[in-house]
Formats: C-alpha cells, sequence, structure tokens
C-alpha cells in the first residue's frame, strides 16, 4: 500500500511541476495592481507551497530525508547564502524579503522557492528513482488495467526521442507557442485599444513588456533547434513530421521575437546562437554527425535571414542604417564620426536615447556597490539607494523623473544590492554550471572512460546511458542568451523560476538518482499522523496567506482607482480592506493615509471640523507606521512631506514635521531638483521668500529647464 502511495504522491509532484512549466508563462490578471509578476509569482508561491507539502508527506511516510546532492550545490547554496546574509544587513527587511512591489521578483523569499523547487525537482523527477517494487506494481496495475503504456509520466517515447525530456519540455513549448502567437496577434492589432503602451509596435504579449517576451523567447528557441536536430536523425516517417513540427515552432518563436523589437532581446539570441552552434560542433566529432549538424545550420540561418530581413525589426535597421551612414560618408565626406555615433544613436524620436540613460543608471548602481561593497544595501533596496547617488546628468534626459527600481543590468544591480557576495556567487554558479555542461558532454563522447571534472562535477554519465547532450546544450546556450538579456535589464519571475527549473532538468538527466529502497518504508506510526497533520495544517496557512496576499492586492488597486478618478469616499474602504489583510505592507498604508489626509482636507473645507481631526490623526498615525516601516523610501517621505503640509490648518504642529520631512527628502536625494522646488514651494506659502528663491535657483542649477521654478521665479521674484 505504500509503495502504491509513494508513486501516487510522485506522480502528484511531477503533475505539479509540469502545471507550474505550462502555466506560468501564461497567467496575468487585470484587475491586480501588477498585471503581469504579481500574478506569476504568486503562483509560483503557490505551486512551491504545494509541492514541499506532497514532498514532505514522501519523506515522512518513507521514514526519511529524500533529497539528492547535485553538482550544483555550492554554487547554489552560496547564491542563497548571499541573498541571506545582504537581508540580515539590508536597510529595509520588508523589500529584502518580498521584493520591490511591483516586480516582486528578486526578494529572499523568491530566491527561497526557486532553490526548493530546484531541490524538489531533482529529488522527485527522475527516471531512475522508481524502486523495483514500485516498478513491479506499475507493471501488475498495468496489466490489470489492460494498459500498455505507465500512468507515471515519463520522460520517453515522445515522438521516437527516447533521449529526449520530452514531458516537461513538451508542456514548455506548448506554453511558449500560445504566448508567441498571442504576441503575433498583438503585432496585427488584436488587442490595439486595449492596452495603454502601443502593443502593436512593440508586443510584450503574456509577459507584459516587450524585454521580457524577448528573455523568455530566447530561453525557448535552443529547444526548437534542439528538437530539429534530432528530427533530422530519425529515419522513421515520424521523423519527418516532426521536423515540419519543430520548424513551424521556430517560426513562430522567431517571429515573436522579432516583433518585440527589442535589442538585448536580439542581442541575447545572437549570443544564444553562437553558443549553441559552436558547442554542438565541438562536441560532435564525427563526421557524419558534424555534416548533419552543418545542414541544420544553414538550414536555420537561412530562416532566420529571411525573417529578419522581411520584418521591421531593430537588426534589419541597423544594417540599413549603417549601409546609408557608410554610403553618405563615402559620397559625401563631410560626416565625421561624431556624427555619425549621434545618427547612429537617434532611435528614439521625443526621448534620450535608452543607451544613454543606461549608462547614468549603470554609473549610479556602480557608485552604490563601491559604498556597499561586500553584502550590499539589501536585495532589491535599488529603488532606495540610487538616489542617493544619481547623477545630475540625469536630469536633462527625458526620464529625469522616472524612479529606477532596478539598475537594468542584472549584474550591477546583485553588485549594489547585495555586493560582491552576490554578484560573485551568481558569476559562479554561471560559470560552474557552464564548466560542468561542457565536460559532461565531453565525457559522454569518451564512452564513459575517466575524463578529468574538478571535484563536485559528475565522473560518469547516467546510468542506463550517456547523458544527453542535445539537452545540454540547448540548455547551456538558453541560460547564457537570456543572461545576456538581463544584463542589459533584469530578471522577471518566469525566466528566473525557469533558469532553475532548465538547471534541475540538466541535473536529472546527467546524473544517477538515488534508488529508493523498499525496504524503508516503515509502518505508519502515531507520530507520522501528528507529523501529518501539522503539514496540513502550515500548507493551510501558507495558501491562505497567498490568497490573502491576492485579494489585498485587488483591494489596494481598486482603491487606487477610486483615488486617482477623485472619488475619495469610495477609496477609504477598499484600502482599509487592503491594509486589514496586508498590515505589514506599506504600500498599502501609504495609499490608505494619503487619501485619508486628502479626506480630512475635504471635511475641513466643509467645515466638519471635528470629523476632520479624527480623519487627520488616523493619517499621521498611518503614515507614521509607514516611516516606521520603510524608513528611505523617497516616495512615501514626499507624500506625507505634502499631505502633511496639506493639513496644516487643521494642526498647525505639523508644519514643522512637514518641513523636517521635506528636507530629509532633499539629503535623501541631492541632485533631483523635485526636492528643492518642493521645499521651496512650502516656504513660499510660509512667506518666506528669501529662502523660497534660494532653493528654487538650487533646482535651477541642477535641472536649468525646470519649468515650473523659471515661471513662479518669474512671476513671483
Amino acid at each position: 500500500m505504500f509503495i502504491r502511495l509513494d508513486r501516487t504522491l510522485q506522480l502528484t509532484i511531477r503533475a505539479l511541476f509540469i502545471t507550474l512549466f505550462f502555466f506560468l508563462p501564461l497567467i496575468f490578471w487585470i484587475p491586480s495592481s501588477e498585471v503581469f509578476e504579481f500574478p506569476k509569482m504568486l503562483f509560483v508561491y503557490l505551486m512551491t507551497t504545494l509541492i514541499i507539502a506532497v514532498w514532505t508527506i514522501r519523506m515522512i511516510l518513507a521514514g526519511r530525508i529524500i533529497l539528492r546532492w547535485t553538482p550544483l550545490d555550492i554554487p547554489i547554496l552560496l547564491f542563497l547564502l548571499s541573498q541571506v546574509v545582504s537581508t540580515i544587513y539590508s536597510i529595509d527587511h520588508h523589500i529584502s524579503w518580498f521584493g520591490w512591489y511591483g516586480r516582486f521578483n528578486g526578494g529572499l523569499v523568491s530566491t527561497i522557492s526557486y532553490t526548493v523547487l530546484y531541490y524538489a525537482f531533482v529529488a522527485n523527477i527522475s527516471e531512475n528513482s522508481e524502486n523495483s517494487e514500485s516498478r513491479k506494481v506499475r507493471k501488475s496495475d498495468n496489466q490489470k488495467t489492460g494498459a500498455s503504456g505507465s500512468l507515471n509520466l515519463r520522460f520517453s517515447d515522445f515522438s521516437g526521442f527516447r533521449s529526449i525530456p520530452s514531458v516537461p519540455i513538451f508542456a514548455i513549448l506548448s506554453s511558449a507557442t500560445i504566448v508567441s502567437l498571442y504576441a503575433i496577434f498583438q503585432h496585427f492589432g488584436i488587442d490595439r485599444d486595449f492596452w495603454i503602451q502601443d502593443v502593436a509596435t512593440r508586443v510584450f504579449s503574456t509577459q507584459g513588456q516587450p524585454n521580457w517576451l524577448a528573455g523568455f523567447l530566447v530561453m525557448i528557441i535552443p529547444l526548437t533547434w534542439m528538437l530539429m536536430t534530432k528530427s533530422k536523425e530519425q529515419k522513421a516517417k515520424n521523423g519527418n513530421k516532426n521536423m515540419i513540427v519543430f520548424c513551424f515552432l521556430f517560426f513562430v518563436f522567431f517571429t515573436a521575437l522579432l516583433f518585440t523589437k527589442s535589442r538585448s532581446g536580439l542581442l541575447g539570441f545572437a549570443v544564444m546562437d553562437v553558443v549553441f552552434w559552436l558547442t554542438v560542433f565541438a562536441i560532435n566529432n564525427k563526421q557524419k554527425a558534424k555534416s548533419k549538424n552543418l545542414k541544420s545550420f544553414v538550414f536555420i540561418h537561412s530562416i532566420i535571414l529571411i525573417l529578419v530581413f522581411i520584418t521591421n525589426n531593430p537588426a534589419r535597421d541597423w544594417f540599413f542604417k549603417t549601409i546609408q551612414l557608410v554610403k553618405n560618408q563615402s559620397e559625401q565626406s563631410v560626416i565625421s564620426n561624431q556624427q555619425l555615433a549621434i545618427n547612429l544613436r537617434k532611435s528614439e524620436l521625443g526621448g534620450t536615447e535608452s543607451g544613454d540613460i543606461r549608462r547614468i543608471v549603470w554609473n549610479g548602481a556602480w557608485e552604490i556597490a563601491k559604498r556597499n561593497p561586500i553584502f550590499g544595501t539589501g536585495p532589491e533596496t535599488f529603488g532606495l539607494t540610487y538616489w542617493q547617488v544619481r547623477h545630475k546628468e540625469a536630469n536633462q534626459t527625458s526620464e529625469w523623473n522616472f524612479l529606477y527600481n532596478k539598475a537594468h543590468n542584472e549584474w550591477l544591480n546583485l553588485a549594489a544590492n547585495t555586493g560582491l557576495f552576490g554578484l560573485g556567487t551568481h558569476l559562479l554558479l554561471l560559470g560552474w554550471f557552464g564548466v560542468w555542461i561542457v565536460r559532461s558532454s565531453r565525457a559522454s563522447q569518451s564512452d564513459g572512460r575517466s575524463v578529468a571534472i574538478p571535484s563536485g562535477l559528475p565522473r560518469r554519465p547516467a546510468k542506463g546511458g550517456t547523458p544527453r547532450n542535445d539537452v545540454l546544450v540547448a540548455i547551456l546556450a538558453a541560460l547564457l542568451g537570456v543572461e545576456t538579456v538581463n544584463f542589459f535589464g533584469f530578471s522577471t519571475v518566469t525566466t528566473e523560476t525557469y533558469r532553475y527549473l532548465f538547471m534541475s532538468l540538466t541535473v536529472v538527466f546527467t546524473t544517477e538518482g538515488k534508488i529508493l529502497k523498499g525496504d524503508s518504508f516503515i509502518k505508519l506510526l502515531w507520530w507520522k499522523y501528528f507529523l501529518l497533520t501539522i503539514i496540513a495544517i502550515i500548507t493551510f496557512g501558507v495558501i491562505s496567506g497567498i490568497f490573502n496576499r491576492f485579494q489585498a492586492d485587488l483591494k489596494y488597486n481598486l482603491g487606487r482607482q477610486y483615488y486617482s478618478a477623485g472619488y475619495i469616499p469610495e477609496a477609504l474602504e477598499p484600502l482599509s480592506q487592503a491594509v486589514n489583510l496586508a498590515p505589514n505592507e506599506p504600500v498599502f498604508r501609504n495609499e490608505l493615509a494619503e487619501s485619508l489626509a486628502v479626506a480630512a482636507i475635504s471635511a475641513w473645507a466643509n467645515n466638519n471640523e471635528t470629523r476632520a481631526v479624527e480623519i487627520k490623526n488616523e493619517a499621521v498615525k498611518n503614515f507614521k507606521v509607514v516611516s516606521a516601516q520603510s524608513k528611505y523610501n523617497l516616495t512615501f517621505i514626499r507624500t506625507q512631506t505634502q499631505m502633511e503640509f496639506l493639513m496644516k490648518e487643521i494642526d498647525p504642529n505639523l508644519t514643522d514635521e512637514a518641513l523636517k520631512l521635506a528636507q530629509k527628502a532633499v539629503d535623501l536625494s541631492p541632485t533631483d531638483p523635485r526636492g528643492y522646488y518642493l521645499l521651496g514651494r512650502m516656504y513660499g506659502e510660509l512667506n518666506d521668500k528669501s529662502k523660497a528663491e534660494n532653493l528654487y535657483r538650487q533646482a535651477l542649477e541642477l535641472k536649468p529647464d525646470y519649468a515650473e521654478a523659471i515661471k513662479i521665479l518669474n512671476s513671483e521674484y
């Protein structure tokens, strides 16, 4: 009975992982405050909770720990340790635990979830993990039911590819097909009038942003190449059919990638392309294999060239612009190298070129890293610390008043937030993984002979066969490709989850699984019932917490919409409900405090002084809680400053506190002209003209074209 129960639990875990693979890229929820990343992150938390619960039940019933040590343990656990230590020293523990609200990915909880998913996969998903008794039970069940195949979600017998991990890859490709087809339909205007963004010009599908979609597709495309090259090796009739299917999938995925018009995505694709084919040719030494791979290479790149030149995308634009500039230079000989560079960089009408903005933000990230070199300021705290090092050159860009909560460079983001420890362990994991894949592939080519492999890496191929080089190469190329995309941006929930799961796939298909012994299933004692009850209670509590956070976000977004539309009384109820559901989330409480402040001012204006004082007290109370929860959040400080200053007629004692907060905002962001302008307006209303004028002029020193400050100086001074 216990053998059958364990087999059922294994099937449940595998089904949960397949569900995660398939549904994660597809999930988005319009009513939430962040339509794409927030529901995806909660879905990851939900699936992680369920997988941990079933995994723990397996261990309780087995009477032992079910855990596989893997070749990537050292770098993965070191990276996790770096995030834990950085969180301990964080300047904002809430943000470091849960991530920046609106981004979510990157907090310690998300990193723990990804790590747990990695170990849960390698511990519970393995072709070799079935013990002999379980196989006997499965065989007996099949004979009784007349079934010819296993109920187990095995990774073989998919379209004739016995060496391909077909079930998860099938789920990945199916999901990516839906995402890509939706992106293509977006390009042709299927939802042109639904989104605020010009989605027909740059598609984002279910990922929420063109660069995020590009990163996801860069991870998926190598899988189609792997299957296409494998199809060429199939002599059976199914081989030709499969070749057509996988060619179609590549066509759809690459077309969607081009429609994102993501320069970082195309660069990541180029890196992935080089890595994939160089590795393929390097590890396949036989002449026959090289010939087949060369044909695949030519065929695939013919498709790439055709699609690049028949669609509007940055690669084609760059090619033709370069030709035109060279032609103009040869004809006129008057275009300087500097002018050529300027022309090349004018790719965004009406705004500063994104490369210039990135350079400014990257300089700020590097300055933060130098100030906090070992452990950083805490995971995901870049949005708090960047203001302190922001260069005044940023005031001359079109995005001068934007809040940057990411460095738009994964490596610099890690360096700024988690110091050299965090960045170093991330690079260690990346390099360790690459070396392991290459050496494992070479080991399989040596037919099991001894190969020099560093300590901790697999020294022999998996039992029952050599490592699946096609899978290894595809995943290595995918991870290096998305790493390139992230170098010019940042990881998302989907790409980071897939990164850990891709690594776990390679472990499953290159190392030997630890086989469960039939006699390890001992009698179910009373204390096991107790442990199972505890697990059930904890699981229910965590899932309830996840759903409460989801409901809180929906209430918060509803209240925020009411507030933006000017319906203040209607906004207060859902915002209060959000705070009650998630009292430790300062974003919710700050929105509630601001709405209460506006309601208090309105009541005072309507001569309802008693009610105004009551609401004011509630607003101030919530503002104080927010300032205690997040001391360095410039957005919260400015909100509190303005609201308390506006309530000075209700309570004159708030004036001094508001001035102190305004000065704190200036100190936290000394190069932001808005801080000086706000403080100048406050002194102006207090009739301290001298201080006000001085502050306006300081704002103009930082931003000479600051229209609001110029207008006030010209009209009042």
